[in-house]
């Protein structure tokens, strides 16, 4: 047998929504990216960040409850931009982390 679950209210409440959602039905559809420009330095091709893309980066880090909590997908994913990747993101946090130290 199944292990039941602490709460058979909240179980139920579970169930019933889950045969209520539509059989088939598509996942949610995600905002479309932010239309941020990225800018490279030079003959380097390092990304630069600017404040806005910064900016971006700290309201995410703040949702996600600091930088020492934020992983570099989830600040990503918040931050929905374009072209960015996550080499980028996981450069700028290991700085900003490394500077609050």
């Amino acid at each position: 047998p199944l292990p039941q679950p602490a709460d058979p209210a909240a179980a139920a409440a579970a169930a019933a929504a889950a045969h209520d959602a539509p059989r088939g039905s598509s996942p949610p559809v995600l905002p479309k990216p932010k239309k941020v420009r990225l800018q490279l330095a030079g003959s380097s091709g390092r990304m630069l960040w600017t404040a806005e893309l910064h900016d971006l980066f700290l309201s995410a880090v703040a949702q996600l409850g600091g930088a020492e909590s934020a992983t570099p997908n989830e600040i990503l994913q918040i931050m929905n931009v374009e072209g960015l990747s996550r080499e980028n993101v996981k450069s700028h946090l290991q700085v900003r982390i490394h500077n609050q130290h």
